[in-house]
């Protein structure tokens, strides 16, 4: 008898332990989706996701829009609602949850709340322009040797 009791009470110490293990989990993944969806909104990812949708289907269209009527376009898009943030935004929030620890995605939102991370934010679409810039004047230097070695390594088949 006292053999039961002693397997009933490991039995129910072991359930609370795996049930508190498994909280957690469940605490830590709630966290981690938390800050991941914190990186989103800092980064501007929740705002600018939209029109970055409509932008590259706009682009697929070969359509010769004017800067002005590109952007009275992706105003109706927007207005018409047909893609919203709010579609994305679990499955960002979960690639950013398996991609970083939890202490990762604190050392992101502390990064994206400081004075140089939102200085990273507000420049990376300068900084972008003049990057893609760069490499493609760089690659349009060196296209033609590219060129015979893709060339050579065709021939070499």
């Amino acid at each position: 008898m006292k053999n039961t009791k002693h397997t009933r009470n490991l039995l129910t110490v072991t359930s609370i332990i795996c049930l508190s293990l498994g909280g957690v989990k469940a605490d830590e993944a709630s966290s981690k989706d938390s800050l991941s969806n914190e990186v989103l909104v800092l980064t501007g990812v929740d705002k600018n996701t939209e029109e970055a949708v409509y932008l590259s289907v706009v682009a697929r269209t070969n359509a010769n829009y004017s800067p002005d009527e590109e952007r009275a376009l992706i105003t109706y898009l927007n207005e018409k609602k047909i893609f919203q943030w709010r579609d994305a935004a679990k499955s960002f929030a979960t690639i950013l949850s398996d991609s970083f620890t939890e202490q990762e995605l604190k050392d992101l939102v502390a990064f994206f709340s400081s004075k140089t991370g939102q200085k990273w934010i507000a420049t990376q679409q300068e900084v972008g322009k003049k990057t893609n810039a760069t490499l493609h004047k760089l690659v349009e230097n060196k296209k033609d040797e590219i060129l015979e070695a893709v060339n050579a390594y065709s021939d070499a088949k």
